[in-house]
């Protein structure tokens, strides 16, 4: 495997892991009662995106690894 298929799978992986981090913890305005006007009451206060990208960037290493363990044990002695 090289290097441009794991930047391929770090990628697909990043984005997919951030898409499933991304609704944790989110309040909505409505629910802390304090709605800015002009804005729907369902946005967020405080989606925390440094912080999700950061689990994502981890979570994407951690599929690249086992990704690339899993071809180099089981695929590479084809």
């Amino acid at each position: 495997m090289g290097l441009f298929e794991l930047a391929v799978i770090f990628v697909i992986a990043w984005w997919i892991v951030f898409f499933i981090v991304l609704p944790i913890g989110v309040r909505g305005q409505y629910e802390d009662g304090d709605v800015i006007p002009g804005t729907e009451e369902a946005a967020p206060t405080n989606p925390a995106l440094k912080k999700k990208a950061i689990w994502a960037t981890m979570g994407a290493v951690g599929v690249t690894v086992t990704a690339f363990a899993a071809y180099n044990l089981f695929l590479a002695g084809l």
